[in-house]
């Protein structure tokens, strides 16, 4: 009787380990990529994802042009009228050109504004959701 109860115990015990490791926990290693302009990034160990516009002054200077308000653009570049932007998407060290143009007056820079905020919501929602590896970054 004991050796039977021993088989009996040693098989419960034997079940119970196999059975244990079936479906209770998954664990997701899913890598995320964007593909922009027919480039793939992969962000899955991104730190930081920021953005600014930089525009370019007829004389060369670069400046800085992302948390301007519409009086302070007016006075500092009234004369400058148009300035070349661009709205850059920056991954770590990577930089994306995600959009640029001429900036003519302040409506411009608020639509080049609004855009990268968009895209980095999209990221943002992107990098929450489990299941999906890649988006297009439009």
């Amino acid at each position: 009787m004991n050796v039977k109860k021993f088989l009996v115990v040693a098989v419960v015990a034997a079940a119970i380990v196999s059975l244990t490791a079936c479906g209770s926990t998954k664990v997701y290693n899913e890598q995320k990529t964007i593909v922009f302009h027919g480039s793939m990034y992969n962000i899955s160990n991104v730190v930081r994802i920021s953005s600014r516009i930089d525009g370019t002054l007829p004389n060369g200077e670069t400046v800085q042009l992302g948390a301007m308000d519409k009086d302070t653009f007016r006075s500092r570049f009234g004369d400058s009228l148009p300035i070349q932007a661009k709205g850059v998407i920056t991954l770590d060290d990577t930089e994306l050109v995600y959009t640029q143009g001429a900036i003519a007056k302040y409506k411009d820079l608020e639509k080049m504004q609004k855009a990268l905020q968009g895209a980095l919501k999209d990221i943002r929602k992107f990098m929450k959701k489990t299941g999906k590896a890649q988006m297009e970054l439009k």
